[in-house]
């Protein structure tokens, strides 16, 4: 399993445009087909379609300051410039393919691993490639609070969540996953930047 974090951008309407299409070919800029797609769910939110669920979460995060009122929350803070965050979840082409309830069921955990679970969600699955893979969008407010959803540590949560869901399915599949987990300033743990030297008695 190997999770990767895309640019997720202030709207939704670009994400939801290239999950349900096939790629954009040299005389096809923006496809209509979508031979490509497989699984589409709404997690959250009270439809399956790709393009109500993306207007459901655009009104979501336009609405944020308007749920927080009428929820109560306090809103205080910075106003949240980039409220969709897009996220792939693939699997390897060794191991046995995932089913939809299975996808659906690492994208759950997968969400609930970066405190996100309970934010409206459209999973796509993608099949042009050998490894099956799904694509997340998600809308970081809150539907019910209004809160934005944090990043903090996104990245090493999902690389966590990722050695544990390999486990469960009985074989690891990246077993250097946490050599190569970016330590800090995004150096590759163990390894020194070019040029620096280790200060004496260090």
């Amino acid at each position: 399993m190997i999770p990767r974090i895309h640019d997720g951008g202030r709207g939704v309407r670009g994400l939801v445009a290239y999950f349900t299409h096939d790629p954009p070919s040299a005389g096809e800029r923006r496809p209509t087909t979508a031979d490509r797609v497989g699984l589409v769910v709404g997690l959250n939110i009270p439809t399956d379609d790709p393009h109500l669920a993306g207007l459901i979460m655009a009104r979501t995060a336009a609405d944020a300051e308007a749920i927080k009122q009428l929820a109560g929350t306090s809103s205080r803070g910075r106003k949240l410039k980039a409220p969709f965050y897009h996220f792939s979840l693939s699997w390897s082409p060794d191991e046995p393919r995932p089913d939809r309830v299975e996808m659906r069921r690492a994208t759950e955990e997968a969400l609930k691993s970066i405190g996100m679970d309970a934010c409206q969600a459209l999973v796509v699955e993608h099949t042009d490639t050998e490894h099956p893979h799904v694509h997340v969008a998600v809308c970081r407010v809150d539907p019910e609070t209004g809160k934005a959803c944090g990043r903090k540590n996104d990245a090493k949560k999902l690389s966590i969540w990722a050695a544990k869901y390999e486990r469960s399915r009985g074989r690891v599949q990246v077993p250097n996953r946490i050599a190569r987990r970016p330590g800090p300033r995004g150096v590759p743990r163990g390894r020194r930047p070019a040029g620096r030297r280790p200060r004496p008695g260090r």
